[in-house]
């Protein structure tokens, strides 16, 4: 999975769940993890599997983000291993749910908006340095695919990590251009009177604002909060209450 298409989905999408405040989305996120995590019944851990990949739908998110559960899931499938038939599908539910839940976060909140969350709980450093971090993945991720398709051309063939002279020459044009890189944004956020702290600020800043700068629709906000205790109150009494 490209993590720009992931960005990207982030940004520019449109669903309903774009609109939701990041807050409102968070807590839904929790409100799904926790279901999957305390459900002791099938019926329990059906409930958030479900309601992820409703959510999912409606909100018109495209079908290739499932493939990140695939990971989580395949995990879960090794670790139950040698368990019983109902035991390993709880298993499996309660990370697929989880996975889900995370991936609902991912690709209806833009990044920065993430961090200024993290920015309540978190140092204002820290958040400059994941800020940064963020902005740089991307950068290098460019440079390491036109170096690639520049060698491609030059008649290079085979996957990169088969052939280990072209490995350690794309290793080594990463850790130069992210050398390069620091060192001009070094020098830019000095001319800028960079702080501490300012670019921590600033994504939480976007967070208040939700997505878009044009804050979270009251609508979507307000779906998004009541659909977390809707999801754990039917997981519960599917799980341990009338069914269990």
């Amino acid at each position: 999975m490209n993590l720009a298409f992931v960005d990207y989905v982030a940004c520019f999408d449109r669903g309903w769940l774009h609109r939701a405040h990041p807050l409102a989305k968070a807590f839904l996120t929790a409100c799904l993890v926790a279901s999957a995590v305390s459900a002791v019944r099938l019926w329990g851990a059906l409930v958030p599997v479900a309601a992820g990949l409703g959510l999912m739908a409606s909100a018109r998110l495209p079908l290739r983000l499932l493939k990140l559960v695939l990971y989580p899931a395949f995990v879960a499938v090794l670790f139950a291993l040698g368990w019983s038939i109902a035991g390993a599908a709880l298993v499996f539910l309660r990370v697929v749910a989880a996975a889900l839940a995370v991936v609902l976060l991912l690709a209806s909140t833009p990044f920065p908006c993430l961090l200024g969350l993290l920015g309540r709980v978190l140092p204002p450093l820290l958040v400059d340095a994941l800020f940064l971090t963020y902005r740089g993945l991307f950068q290098l991720l460019g440079r390491l695919e036109d170096l690639w398709r520049a060698m491609s051309l030059r008649g290079g063939r085979g996957r990169l990590w088969a052939r280990p002279r072209a490995l350690v020459a794309a290793l080594g044009v990463a850790v130069l251009c992210s050398f390069s890189a620091s060192e001009s944004w070094v020098r830019a956020m000095a001319l800028r009177g960079y702080r501490p702290g300012s670019l921590g600020r600033a994504a939480l800043a976007g967070a208040a604002l939700g997505w878009g700068g044009a804050g979270g629709g009251v609508l979507p906000t307000a779906l998004a909060a009541l659909a977390g205790p809707a999801v754990v109150a039917l997981s519960w009494w599917l799980g341990r209450g009338a069914w269990g």
